[in-house]
This record gives C-alpha cells, structure tokens and sequence, in this order.
C-alpha cells in the first residue's frame, strides 16, 4: 500500500494529537493511524520524539520531555494523555527496528509521569 506525504506541519500536528491520546505509541500503530510512509514518519518522529531501546516501554516512541503536553498545560487549552499505553497493543517493532550494536553501553530509566 502507497501512502503520500502530508506537508510536515500538518503532520506533527497529527502525531502531537496521538501523543494527546497515549504517551507510548509503537511504529505500526503510529503508521496505522497517519497513513504515511514509514521512512517519512520517522525523520518526522525523530525531531519531536524519542524512541524506547530498552524498559517497560521498549520499542516504544514517546515525546521528548520538552514536547510533552504537561509543559504547556499553564497555556491553557492543552489536555494531559488520558492513556499511558499502546494503542497497538503487546505487539513489539522489534523487527523493525535496526540493531547497530551502539547503543549497548547506554542506560535507560523508567521515567513515572
């Protein structure tokens, strides 16, 4: 299945939307939720979210902390995620995910909202 681009803005306007509804999303659910092509919609991730290599939320893409919505909820209008799991369930993007090896020295912590 092809999928065309959207303009970019438009776009991290829609993932900041998923972001409103879950804090962890997985790159099929993502994809299946925008309809873009994967490549697209990780160079678009990338600059507003980070992904999970490790932990609870492994393979899991979530806001980086100055993109999370509780930093602009003194703004007025913004909404706290009502969720805090995976819209895509238990699946693991594991397989989709490249394995460079470089990472294997970096420690992560589980962050608590």
């Amino acid at each position: 299945m092809k999928t065309a681009r959207m303009p970019q803005n438009e776009l991290l306007d829609r993932i900041f939307d998923c972001f409103k509804k879950y804090n962890y999303w997985s790159m099929k659910a993502l994809r299946a939720e925008l309809q873009q092509p994967e490549a697209y919609l990780r160079e678009t991730l990338e600059k507003v979210a980070v992904l999970a290599k490790s932990g609870r939320f492994a393979t899991q893409w979530s806001l980086k902390p100055e993109n999370k919505i509780a930093n602009y909820d003194q703004i007025g209008d913004a909404v706290a995620p009502t969720q805090e799991g995976d819209p895509g369930g238990d699946e693991s993007d594991m397989a989709d995910e490249e394995d460079d090896g470089d990472d294997d020295d970096i420690k992560f912590e589980d962050v608590v909202p």
